[in-house]
């Protein structure tokens, strides 16, 4: 094993303790509990640099060595240092992966220091030890890097792409929480119905689309999953009355029970899928983001008033949102100016609407929209909020959904390896 990939489980240990510690001190409240939790985090987070350092190291040699047997040269000097620095550890799926749990827990930390906000480390965590989990699923073998990949433009694009994804995902958890905590402004009915409506769109996704309709039958891999495609027609079934329900008189009841229902029969989805061992890795991702939502805002539908004593003041989770997709704003700018200038060098045009050079910038457009409407016309808190939240499912799609081909195959796609 490389030492590479022992640092960077080790650093999933810190997580998972930090992660505990958080969500135990969430009714506690101790100063000291907190501390311990964010000395846990960064421990994980120094761990995991050094982790990616080696990974830079080891990604080296292999390119040393490819280099040598390839010319029959013997690199000495400046040579053997552009070489040997010339394959940084973002450059496949497995690298990338870690990468963005890397930038979510940096930015996280940032915003721990400056505001301290709670649940957000829950959710931050949880998210980034997600993003680890794909990666130790994925294929970790380090391979030469492909010509078009050997430039140093990648080093400030990908850095800025992953710290603007991480801006992006915290600003979403903190909108997503706003939208709970302002009672007076979003009926807690309305985010249950919202939660469900995305709930349901993502679960179409997952089915394949008409696929799922027609077949009634959910696919992984080319191999159908028995009873599940029918059960995951229901759980979208329910998931579209949540919403629907809505519109109807003395509607807290009748919310609260089709909420319940589909989130109860989402979880027999994911069980059965579970059993039959028909996993993708990406579909259950994804499934367990639903599930984490879906589980906290049944936890505000129970015990409402509880659940928003935890949660931080509206202001403050505003003003995280808005710092947060400002930094993301400006460095997916930086984004889309080095991806012209790295694809002129590396295929000969500035842009050429690739999958990918498209999804960054919708990302990049979402975010202007943030922030025009906030400062044209005011748009400072639900609204701002649900922009917000929105911008993480279109991160969603423009980093899984292009990079994995699932929308379109282009320059950018790792593919499933």
């Amino acid at each position: 094993m490389l030492i590479s990939t022992g640092l960077y489980n080790t650093c999933v240990i810190f997580y998972v303790v930090a992660l505990f510690l958080y969500a135990f001190n969430l009714s506690l409240r101790k100063n000291r509990i907190q501390q311990l939790a964010t000395t846990s985090v960064a421990l994980g987070f120094l761990v995991q640099t050094i982790g990616m350092a080696f990974r830079w190291y080891e990604a080296g040699l292999v390119e040393v060595e490819a280099f040598e047997q390839s010319t029959g040269e013997i690199l000495e000097g400046a040579a053997y240092l552009k070489v040997i620095t010339q394959h940084p550890p973002w450059s496949n799926l497995y690298e990338i992966m870690g990468y963005m749990g890397w930038g979510l827990v940096l930015v996280f930390l940032v915003c721990e220091v400056k505001w301290r906000p709670r649940f957000v480390g829950v959710f931050a965590l949880l998210l980034a030890l997600t993003a680890l989990g794909v990666a130790s699923l994925t294929d970790g073998k380090i391979k030469p890097l492909v010509p078009a990949l050997k430039s140093w433009w990648i080093m400030i694009h990908v850095i800025s792409a992953s710290i603007a994804y991480a801006c992006g995902t915290l600003a979403a958890i903190a909108s997503f929480f706003y939208l709970i905590k302002d009672e007076k402004k979003v009926p807690l009915r309305k985010v249950a119905a919202g939660v469900m409506g995305v709930s349901a769109f993502i679960c179409i996704i997952l089915g394949r689309g008409w696929t799922l309709f027609s077949t009634q039958s959910y696919q992984a891999k080319g191999i159908t999953s028995p009873g599940v495609g029918w059960l995951l027609l229901l759980t979208i079934g329910l998931s579209v009355l949540v919403p629907l329900s809505t519109w109807w008189r003395g509607v807290r009841g009748e919310v609260s029970v089709l909420y319940f229902t589909a989130y109860s029969s989402l979880i027999t989805t994911i069980t059965l899928i579970l059993i039959n061992g028909n996993v993708n890795i990406w579909d259950m991702a994804l499934f367990s983001i639903i599930l984490l939502g879906q589980t906290f805002v049944g936890l505000a539908l129970l015990w409402p008033q509880k659940i928003r004593a935890l949660i931080p003041s509206a202001d403050e989770l505003d003003h995280i949102a808005y710092s947060n997709i400002l930094v993301a704003f400006t460095l997916m700018a930086v984004v889309l100016v080095t991806g012209a200038l790295w694809a002129h060098y590396a295929w000969g045009r500035y842009w050429g609407w690739d999958p990918k050079e498209t999804g960054a910038l919708v990302i990049w457009i979402t975010y202007a929209l943030y922030l025009h409407t906030r400062i044209a016309y005011g748009w400072a808190g639900p609204r701002s909020a649900m922009i917000a939240v929105f911008g993480f499912f279109v991160i969603l799609a423009g980093f899984l959904g292009v990079n994995l081909g699932w929308f379109a195959d282009g320059l950018h796609s790792y593919g499933s390896s």
